[in-house]
């Protein structure tokens, strides 16, 4: 009787977990790190938290912004502290800006949406650099970030993916392949949120 050969198994892929920061106060200006969690925003911060306390990542990157940090630590309490790097190469420059269009906008009046598009390159180059298929890891940034990082991680230009919602402390996961390929499993997940408390 013919046997047939096992077919090799694919090798698996990078997946990254992707949060936007929770409810931030407006910003007044006066920290140049931009503004803290409202009180909404820490209870959002801590059911995101809570749905992802049992993950094992083999790292977690955070914007340096003060309302991604704050997120960023909610969930590290249930992981090690030394898996966090903070990086202002997670930086938005702007509350809002199409992707369809490069343009001057700037918050702190110190980066351009060119140099923040440059820096979402470095930071998908970084990640297939440091880590291997099979790892998992976590990215707390912004909406803005969010939206392009997603078409990055996968190869390609911001400016030709559909813009999407994502809402705050909300949760997206993308599998990333060796070979530059990516599929999006989830999108803007709210999910593990109370809708009372989905902004």
């Amino acid at each position: 009787m013919p046997t047939s050969r096992e077919q090799p198994k694919a090798p698996p892929p990078l997946v990254v977990h992707l949060v936007r920061h929770a409810e931030a106060c407006d910003d007044d200006g006066v920290d140049a790190h931009g503004p803290r969690l409202t009180s909404r925003g820490r209870r959002q911060a801590h059911y995101v938290a809570k749905r992802l306390a049992r993950e094992r990542y083999a790292g977690i990157y955070s914007s340096d912004l003060t309302r991604a940090r704050q997120t960023a630590d909610a969930i590290a309490l249930h992981h090690d502290d030394d898996l966090v790097t903070v990086t202002r190469d997670l930086r938005e420059v702007s509350d809002y800006h199409s992707a369809l269009r490069l343009s001057r906008l700037t918050v702190h009046h110190d980066r351009s949406l060119v140099d923040e598009q440059e820096a979402m390159k470095r930071m998908v180059g970084h990640f297939r650099h440091i880590h291997s298929g099979g790892q998992k890891i976590l990215v707390v940034s912004h909406g803005n970030l969010t939206r392009s990082l997603i078409p990055l991680l996968g190869g390609l230009d911001p400016a030709r993916a559909p813009l999407i919602e994502i809402h705050n402390a909300s949760l997206s996961i993308v599998h990333v392949w060796s070979t530059g390929h990516a599929v999006v499993l989830l999108a803007n997940c709210t999910a593990h949120i109370p809708e009372r408390l989905i902004t």
